[in-house]
């Protein structure tokens, strides 16, 4: 159930701090299965803030910026992630 998932990592956010990042990626990337964009993209923009190095927060807001048709800021955020980790597909 999507709804439950989202209340589930909503939760999971507030009652985790420390992973709040990593919940946030998985929030994003059922957002954008749902092509909720802009949902998706708050939770990736929001890992970026708080882990600047986390090259999967990049890449993740590649791809969303790439599904909303933004490629020239998709392809700043795919060259972000590869400069943080050159072995990220």
């Amino acid at each position: 159930d999507t709804a439950a998932a989202l209340a589930d990592f909503a939760a999971a956010v507030a009652a985790d701090p420390a992973r709040a990042a990593e919940h946030r990626l998985h929030r994003a990337r059922l957002y954008l299965d749902l092509d909720d964009f802009a949902a998706a993209l708050d939770d990736a923009a929001a890992v970026v803030a708080a882990e600047p190095d986390n090259a999967e927060g990049y890449f993740l807001r590649g791809g969303v910026l790439q599904a909303s048709g933004d490629f020239g800021a998709a392809a700043e955020d795919f060259t972000a992630a590869l400069a943080r980790d050159p072995r990220h597909p």
